[in-house]
């Protein structure tokens, strides 16, 4: 479950921030200040888009951001930040991002399982624009517990 591994601590609303890098700094500082990941681990995660390009925006206005269990990840966690105003990345489909989610893992089973549930959630258009407009971390806590 989602919510076992997120808190309103990994949860940002209504950040502001002027580009994708800065988005995903600002994710993965969610998950190092609770001692999930190293920094390294958000290195990792731009670098990796660098290298490939913005697969990470997997749906419209979605990004989905990790890097590999070596890259410095200490546990598995996850990390929520919408945005003020959207931010490109460069995928031509699913720009502009209006919801960045980070995660980190320790191995391929609960990677795979962290994707599942996060696959799940996006599909529900209707929750996550409710996420995207809410106004509290509080308030998304409580959409990420809903059961529809």
């Amino acid at each position: 479950m989602l919510q076992e591994i997120i808190s309103n601590e990994t949860i940002k609303v209504h950040a502001n921030v002027e580009n994708w890098k800065e988005a995903i700094r600002e994710c993965g500082n969610l998950l190092l200040q609770k001692g999930f990941i190293k920094e390294k681990y958000i290195d990792e995660m731009i670098n990796s888009i660098e290298k490939y390009g913005p697969y990470v925006v997997i749906d419209k206005g979605i990004a989905i951001i990790h890097a590999r269990p070596e890259d410095g990840s200490n546990d598995l966690g996850l990390a929520m930040l919408t945005l003020n105003e959207p931010i490109y990345f460069g995928n031509k489909e699913n720009d502009p991002v209006r919801l960045v989610i980070s995660f980190s893992s320790l191995d391929s089973v609960s990677h795979l399982n962290t994707l599942t549930e996060l696959i799940v959630l996006i599909t529900n258009k209707n929750r996550v624009e409710k996420i995207i407009s809410a106004d509290s971390s509080k308030e998304v806590m409580k959409l990420l517990a809903e059961r529809e």
